[in-house]
């Protein structure tokens, strides 16, 4: 049971301390939270589309013919 409360502590302890570095590193450096994301704001007034991970992804699509059956 010892063992268990201490594995709890420490757990609850990293979180607490994580929590806090990422609160200050946020409150110190705000401009992390004014950012659009990597590709900005010009996606969001396109329309919904999978052309563009069709076109991405068809180089990889491979498409295997064969005429006969070997065994």
């Amino acid at each position: 049971m010892a063992r268990f409360r201490t594995l709890f502590v420490f757990l609850l302890q990293s979180a607490v301390v994580g929590l806090a570095a990422a609160f200050l590193i946020v409150f110190f450096n705000s401009g992390l939270l004014t950012g659009a994301g990597p590709e900005g704001s010009s996606r969001a007034h396109r329309p919904a589309s999978y052309a563009e991970a069709v076109a991405d992804s068809a180089p990889a699509v491979v498409s295997i013919y064969t005429e006969r059956v070997v065994t």
